[in-house]
Order: C-alpha cells, then sequence, then structure tokens
C-alpha cells in the first residue's frame, strides 16, 4: 500500500502544524488553557473553523470541505502531536458524524454548517456510568410525549460535555433498539470536571429533557453508532500517534543532551537499545494507523470495525510502551504536570479509556473469527 502524502495532504498537515506549534509549540500555554472552563482556546478554534479544518469531514453541500480519511486523521496527528485540547475527535470527528450520517438534510446543514464555521460545539453522549464501549443506550430511555420526545437518564463521562451548544444523545427506544436525540446543551443538567490528563469532560443528567429525533423518529441507529465509533477509534488512534511521534523525538533529544559521567545518555548502549525499540513501536503503529485510515474510505462497516479493533490494539500496546520508558529515560522530570512526556502519557490513557483497551479490542476481534474449521483442518 502506498502511504505516501500527495501535495494537497503535506500542504495542510504542514499549515496545521505551523497553527498548532505557534499555539501549543510551548507547553506552558497548553497547561494554562487546560486549567480552566471551557478547556480550550476559542480563539484557536476559530482559527481551526477559518483554516477549514472544523468542516473536514462533512459534504460541500452540509457546509463543509468533503475531505478524505487521511487529511481528516492528518488533523488528528497534528492536534496530538502538541497535545491540543481542542475538542476535534469529540465535536467534529465523533458527534459531528453521528449528524452527518443520521440526520435529515436540514438537521445536516444547520449543524454541521454551524459546526464547520466554529460557531458552535458538539457532544456526543453515549456513554452511562459504569457501561463501557457499547453501542447500545442502557443509562437514558426514550419516550414519547404527545408530538414531542423527552429523556430521562444520565451519561458520564461525555467530553466537553458542559460546553457543549448541542448534546447528541443515544437513547433506549421504547420499541427497542437504540436512537439518536439533539438535546439544547442548556436544557440539560451539566456537571463539568477536568480529566487527569488535563482534559474536561461532563456529568450529564436528563428528567424528561426535550429532544429532537436524530433523523427518522423511532428509528434503530445502533449499526450506525457503531460505525461512527469505529470511525472515531481510527481517528482517535491517528491523534494517539502525533502524542507518541512528540514523546520519542522528545526523548531523542534529551538522551542526546542530558549528561551522566561527563558524557551523554546516548552513549549508555542499553539507554540506546531501549530508544530503538520505542522507535520500532512508532513505525509498526505509524502503518497500522495509516493503513486503518486507508480502510474507512474504501471498507464495508465489517472491514472499519476489523481495523478499528486491530489498530486499537497496536497503538494501546504500543502507547503503553513509549509512554512508560519517555517516563523512565526522562527521569523525575516526566513526572511533573509541568512536563509534556508524562502528560501525553495520561492522554494516551485517556483516549484508551474513552475509544477501547486492549481486552475490549482482543475480545471483538476473536468474536469475528469464524472459521474454526479450516484452522482445525490445517493443525
Amino acid at each position: 500500500m502506498d502511504f505516501t502524502y500527495d501535495d494537497e495532504q503535506t500542504a495542510l498537515r504542514d499549515a496545521v502544524r505551523a497553527l498548532t506549534t505557534k499555539a501549543y509549540g510551548q507547553f506552558e500555554n497548553r497547561r494554562k488553557v487546560a486549567a480552566d472552563a471551557p478547556g480550550f482556546d476559542e480563539d484557536f478554534w476559530g482559527k481551526l473553523a477559518e483554516m477549514g479544518v472544523l468542516g473536514l469531514p462533512f459534504s460541500e453541500d452540509d457546509g463543509g470541505v468533503g475531505a478524505g480519511p487521511t487529511e481528516i486523521g492528518l488533523v488528528a496527528q497534528e492536534l496530538g502531536r502538541v497535545l491540543a485540547p481542542e475538542p476535534f475527535l469529540s465535536s467534529v470527528v465523533h458527534a459531528g458524524g453521528l449528524v452527518a450520517a443520521a440526520g435529515s438534510s436540514e438537521q445536516r446543514s444547520d449543524l454541521l454548517g454551524r459546526l464547520a464555521a466554529g460557531d458552535l460545539v458538539l457532544a456526543a453522549a453515549q456513554a452511562p456510568p459504569g457501561g463501557r464501549w457499547s453501542t447500545e443506550a442502557a443509562g437514558v430511555r426514550a419516550a414519547e410525549d404527545g408530538d414531542g420526545w423527552t429523556l430521562t437518564g444520565v451519561h458520564d463521562p461525555v467530553p466537553h460535555g458542559a460546553r457543549a451548544d448541542y448534546l447528541v444523545v443515544s437513547a433506549a427506544l421504547p420499541d427497542g433498539g437504540t436512537g439518536l436525540f439533539l438535546v439544547e446543551g442548556e436544557s440539560s443538567t451539566r456537571t463539568d470536571y477536568a480529566m487527569f490528563d488535563g482534559g474536561r469532560a461532563a456529568h450529564v443528567e436528563l428528567d424528561k429533557t426535550a429532544a429532537v429525533p436524530l433523523g427518522e423518529p423511532g428509528r434503530d441507529l445502533t449499526r450506525t453508532i457503531a460505525t461512527i465509533s469505529d470511525i472515531t477509534r481510527i481517528m482517535g488512534a491517528n491523534q494517539a500517534l502525533g502524542v507518541m511521534q512528540a514523546q520519542v523525538a522528545a526523548t531523542t533529544d534529551y538522551l542526546k543532551s542530558r549528561k551522566q559521567f561527563g558524557v551523554t545518555l546516548n552513549t549508555f548502549q542499553a539507554l540506546a537499545f531501549r530508544a530503538a525499540d520505542m522507535y520500532v513501536s512508532l513505525e509498526l503503529t505509524h502503518s497500522m494507523v495509516e493503513w486503518a485510515t486507508m480502510v474507512i474510505g474504501s471498507g464495508s462497516q465489517e472491514d472499519i470495525a476489523d481495523a478499528a479493533d486491530r489498530v486499537g490494539l497496536q497503538v494501546t500496546r504500543a502507547g503503553r510502551h513509549i509512554g512508560q520508558e519517555s517516563i523512565q529515560l526522562h527521569g523525575g522530570i516526566a513526572m511533573t504536570a509541568e512536563y509534556s512526556v508524562g502528560v501525553g502519557t495520561a492522554h494516551l490513557v485517556a483516549l484508551e479509556q474513552w475509544l477501547g483497551g486492549a481486552q475490549h479490542h482482543l475480545t471483538r476481534l476473536a468474536d469475528r473469527v469464524t472459521r474454526h474449521g479450516e484452522v482445525e483442518a490445517l493443525a
């Protein structure tokens, strides 16, 4: 497979890199922005919109750019490289993806157009407390109320849910299945809190809250939710790749500059070997991420699900390896909140907790193994 970027993709990557480096090239800037609600820079969000970044996944008819998954993945990588706290993954890829896949033409044109312009923030609420990585709503139930619908229940965590103008809420339908509903952010009870990596999330409570069905009322959207969740996992892998690229670069630079016994640390063969192992993990992850991203553009729902689990497993293992080695090779400085390496490792864990851990991906991959007879015959 050809993983070479064309001229337009390279130009996009370089433009986004220049913008993110200016905003968060100094890690202290990221710390200050993430310290207080809403947890990201509204002005920088607007600059991403001006560049067209927020409209990349959406069709031109809906006010977007109509770019492919590779372009979206490049943006995710660059945001991950500087640990940018902006809700690109949660608002544009996840919540925006749900609207694009299930919304009516009017809903898509209105919400996605304003999202692409940077005029609003969306958040996907589909994680009941204690429930992990399920596409079926368990914590929120939908009920018909005259000519409208209401929702009752709790979703937590909802990434950037306290800042969202609209929530895209998954809820159990009266006749079975899972539907998607739009809820105005201010009509729900939201409790904002900081996560361990410096990101923001919210506890969202709904009590007979008025909601508008996304697309056709009463339609079971379980498969749609599953596919958009898998696409989000792959784009999350792109973001994690950017984090790991920055960690490997920071660690190798540190080994070349920090001295012990009068020589730089890279002089010690054992440390050089550990850095080399980090690079091997990074390159394998890079290849897997590029492959999975290309599957989005040409694969079926089943292919996308398979790619999401394969790359998710690799990213989880590589993230633990590279993150832990980065911290150890940096020594005590990496344990401080003022240094990007430790916070980057925390962000990798946060992505894993949000999008799925190794055991989750292994279980899903094992469930899809159906050709037992052929394997037994070969044995």
